[in-house]
């Protein structure tokens, strides 16, 4: 029987392509974060993710319902008024991907807008996380300064950032973006 359930561990598991219509709705296979080391341009440092905190189960479960949201608000957390004007979606199933140790998602697109947007390739993705105060620690890292992150305390969305302007999110990987859009694009369910 085809349901949303079936829909979203088929893409998941690989077996439908990402993204993937269904009644009202949009599935996409998305990066939720990924772990190791990566470098933050917009406040010119590194930061290093612990796999062992980012791929845990608890890691995974926390991510479940995360609001998608087009761009970061300026305030870096949401408030009402930009959660009315820019979700577009939530997280509805999250899987830890062992060869890239990295924590992706399929999230549940109810836009229009966005769905063909991230079906034209228009986006990657960035968790947005609070640390606990004196919890991370930096380090030296060849001359420059390395957040070495603590479990985060609160994540309050994952932001679809437009790639049209060179942004790139920090977690992407180097052979593609964090929003999965499989060059087979034919609706597998209506076969």
């Amino acid at each position: 029987m085809i349901s949303e359930l079936a829909i979203v561990e088929g893409i998941a598991a690989g077996v439908l392509p990402s993204p993937q219509a269904w009644q009202n709705s949009t599935y996409v296979k998305i990066r939720l974060s990924g772990t190791g080391v990566a470098y933050r341009p917009s406040i010119g440092e590194y930061v290093y993710r612990s796999p062992d905190i980012w791929l845990s189960p608890a890691m995974a479960r926390r991510c479940l319902g995360l609001p998608i949201v087009i761009e970061h608000p300026p305030s870096s957390l949401l408030t009402s008024r930009y959660f009315g004007d820019r979700i577009v979606g939530m997280v509805v199933h999250s899987f830890v991907d062992e060869d890239e140790q990295a924590l992706w998602g399929i999230g549940r697109v109810l836009d229009d807008n966005a769905a063909s947007m991230i079906e034209a390739g228009l986006f990657c993705t960035s968790p947005a996380v609070l640390l606990s105060p004196g919890q991370s620690v930096y380090a030296d890292v060849g001359g420059g300064r390395c957040l070495v992150e603590s479990t985060p305390s609160y994540i309050d969305h994952l932001a679809l950032v437009y790639t049209g302007t060179g942004n790139k999110g920090v977690w992407q990987r180097q052979d593609g973006p964090g929003v999965q859009v499989d060059e087979q694009q034919e609706n597998e369910l209506a076969a």
